[in-house]
């Protein structure tokens, strides 16, 4: 009996702590996605998406302040056709953590190509708050292609087939004997093919700074001179930054005895060639300092521009500087799947005039 009253409180004991753990166990915090542009309005390499990441706490209250890795991920590869940019296809346009302050992490972005755009936040609290625990919130966004795009590949594609199935219509009406009528309809529909072939200038990020050109070491650490004691520090550790991969930067704000200031830090890219604005973003550093992980997806000069605001202080200091961005040249599987959708295509389309011709031909015959 003794036996089974002390098995009995063990067990009422490690069930009062089980429930005990689940009744105080910290809720979810709550991630709200809010687009500030409407997503169907936007044109890819032309149209920001900017939108505002909203924290809150299970009972709605914003994060006073929240630690959070944010990771935006391009569209991946389509099996047929490739987009006017496969480089940048599957891959991070960036991968960051920051320091969110008051519940709000707003980014602006230029997409550079259709399709659905993959937001994966990650939000954990930071030090000994227990107001919520770690809580992993996703997002998509459909960007469609532009409209002008769009209207130029069915003029483009009408030209292509129309040409190609003429060339068959001729290839099929003629007869064999006439050699020189189809060896001049063979040289139209090698022609007909060869416009449809994509050039490599086609590859975006290939007009500036493209594959085989060696470009100076873009690392370097850039300071702005002292202002009321303070002085906002710019590294960039990455010597050559290419289309299609991730670029690191650091930000410091340091006081007059080089001590590291909390601030509010503003990050912004233009790229200068078009003269827009492709990203921005800000976020609170308790500690001073600000990493970012980004990636410039065209191969031409881009302004880096931060702003930092030390404290609670209304004055910021800026400082910007240009970095140059190495084009990369289309995958070859991204080459290889337009030329063939392309011959197909064009193949197709001979196929069916050759057809055509065919069958004239022998009703001619047969009503002659």
């Amino acid at each position: 009996m003794r036996q089974f009253m002390q098995v009995l409180a063990s067990l009422l004991f490690f069930a009062s702590s089980l429930m005990s753990s689940f009744a105080f166990a910290a809720p979810a915090a709550r991630v709200s996605w809010e687009p500030v542009t409407p997503i169907d309005s936007i044109r890819p390499q032309l149209d920001p998406l900017t939108l505002v990441i909203r924290l809150s706490d299970a009972e709605g209250r914003a994060l006073s302040q929240a630690a959070v890795h944010v990771r935006l991920e391009a569209p991946q590869t389509q099996t047929l056709v490739s987009t006017d940019f496969p480089v940048v296809e599957g891959s991070a346009l960036f991968d960051s953590r920051v320091v969110v302050k008051d519940g709000l992490l707003p980014i602006k972005i230029v997409p550079p190509i259709r399709g659905s755009y993959r937001f994966v936040v990650d939000v954990d609290p930071i030090g000994q708050d227990a107001s919520f625990a770690p809580t992993r919130s996703e997002w998509q966004a459909q960007v469609g292609e532009n409209p002008a795009k769009k209207k130029n590949l069915v003029i483009f594609m009408s030209i292509l087939i129309g040409l190609a199935a003429g060339s068959g219509l001729v290839l099929g009406i003629t007869r064999p004997a006439r050699t020189r009528s189809r060896g001049l309809v063979l040289g139209a529909m090698l022609g007909t093919f060869a416009l449809g072939l994509p050039s490599r200038s086609d590859a975006h990020g290939d007009e500036e700074h493209g594959p085989g050109q060696t470009l100076e070491s873009q690392a370097k650490s850039v300071t702005t001179p002292s202002r009321s004691g303070l002085h906002l520090v710019l590294d960039l550790p990455t010597e050559h930054p290419r289309v299609g991969n991730l670029s690191a930067l650091h930000v410091a704000l340091l006081d007059a005895q080089n001590q590291l200031v909390p601030a509010r830090i503003e990050l912004s890219f233009t790229q200068l060639e078009h003269g827009i604005e492709v990203f921005r973003t800000e976020a609170w550093t308790p500690s001073g300092t600000f990493d970012w992980q980004g990636q410039f997806y065209d191969g031409s000069s881009h302004q880096i521009t931060v702003r930092a605001w030390p404290g609670e202080q209304a004055e910021s200091l800026t400082l910007t500087t240009t970095i140059e961005v190495e084009g990369v040249a289309p995958p070859p599987l991204a080459v290889a799947k337009s030329f063939g959708s392309l011959l197909a295509l064009t193949a197709a389309a001979v196929a069916l005039g050759c057809w055509l011709g065919l069958s004239l031909r022998n009703r001619r015959e047969l009503t002659a």
